[in-house]
């Protein structure tokens, strides 16, 4: 696989922007972080613009995973944002964000492993399986 052929329509950057835009739009994230939040990469490189990321594959399915940085007035955080590639493009599987500090927490921007992971799931047809009731 060719890495371009991977990324040939999402990018970390884009992930980035997808990912900030949901966070300010949450109302949990706001109360939480505070006032002006603002996301960025590797906080110990010179522009701050690195985004660490990781392409990796299972079951010889494409998977991209974000990690950055977020700021706020109150708090600070580490984002998670991992998404699958399906039939129909690139869908985000979660955006989460762990929070530094005391007390620890998380907050879940966007859940939807149920969703995507059961995509990979066989069809199969339990209606003429039969349950056995006994307790024994």
């Amino acid at each position: 696989m060719v890495l371009s052929e991977f990324f040939s329509n999402v990018s970390p950057s884009s992930v980035f922007k997808m990912a900030m835009k949901k966070i300010m739009k949450d109302d949990r994230a706001s109360m939480i972080l505070g006032d002006k939040v603002k996301g960025f990469g590797d906080p110990n490189s010179r522009t701050r613009k690195r985004l660490e990321h990781q392409p990796y594959m299972v079951a010889d399915v494409d998977y991209l995973r974000v990690v950055f940085h977020v700021e706020g007035s109150k708090r600070s955080g580490i984002v998670s944002c991992d998404l699958k590639k399906s039939k129909n493009g690139w869908k985000t599987r979660y955006i989460i964000i762990k929070l530094d500090g005391f007390p620890p927490g998380k907050i879940t921007i966007e859940d939807n492993r149920h969703e995507t992971d059961a995509e990979d799931l066989p069809d199969v047809d339990y209606s003429d399986v039969a349950f056995s009731e006994d307790n024994e």
